[in-house]
């Protein structure tokens, strides 16, 4: 039976919440030890990056298990960049990941390469106008596409430097039309933003967090509502 992308969203929705309400108070066998051996400071960011790994395959994983079923496959390819030249917009927790995957990587090449292109980034983010006071209003999204300034972990074969760890804006950000058209137009039919999985991924992250298995009181110091650019927040960190 032929559906469209509300249907589509709706059955992305509920699966997306059962994901969420089976990792509430459990853990698989998978995820146990590392949440267990996170009381070693030593290894704390790193058993944080295995878990958010772990989630992060099975959250693709239940994707692709409803393209699947529904045969509804989007028409993102390789090598195609047009969404990094978007606005995207990080939470805290998504930073601190990141920066620490990139830390953890111990190539100083890499991560001079990084620093980098994020100093690229600014210097074109500052001669476009651009104030670093952002919002993530519809018409600042448009304008910052039209600068076509591209991401600063975007490489030169139109890659991810960051692919494993990338950000939930691009983690669930598909297109299920003509994929040319997301080159002319931050805004394009048929680009689907699966936002609840992306929202149960990082809630399912923090919910493994020792300190919150402990004492649940403290999940709201980890959930930060506002939003900022990527490179912005990769720099303050860094």
């Amino acid at each position: 039976m032929k559906i469209d992308l509300h249907q589509l969203g709706q059955i992305h929705l509920k699966q997306a919440k059962t994901f969420l309400d089976r990792h509430i108070g459990s853990y698989d066998k998978e995820l146990g030890p590392i949440i267990h051996d996170m009381s070693d400071r030593r290894s704390f960011d790193q058993n944080k990056i295995s878990i958010f790994l772990i989630l992060a395959e099975q959250v693709e994983n239940e994707i692709k298990k409803i393209e699947k079923r529904t045969a509804y496959f989007p028409t993102c390819s390789q090598g195609c960049s047009s969404c990094c030249y978007q606005a995207i917009y990080v939470a805290s927790e998504e930073i601190k990941i990141i920066t620490a995957w990139i830390k953890q990587q111990k190539d100083s090449a890499f991560i001079r390469l990084i620093k980098e292109r994020i100093q690229s980034w600014h210097s074109s983010f500052r001669k476009t106008g651009f104030s670093y006071n952002t919002n993530d209003s519809s018409d600042y999204k448009a304008k910052y596409f039209r600068a076509h300034i591209p991401c600063p972990f975007l490489n030169e074969s139109n890659s991810c430097m960051i692919y494993p760890v990338r950000p939930g804006a691009c983690r669930t950000y598909f297109s299920f039309g003509d994929k040319r058209a997301c080159s002319s137009s931050a805004f394009v039919e048929n680009t689907f933003d699966v936002v609840p999985w992306s929202t149960a991924l990082l809630i399912s992250y923090i919910l493994a967090h020792e300190s919150v298995i402990n004492n649940p009181d403290l999940f709201d110091t980890h959930i930060d509502t506002s939003s900022t650019l990527l490179p912005i927040r990769v720099n303050q960190l860094l």
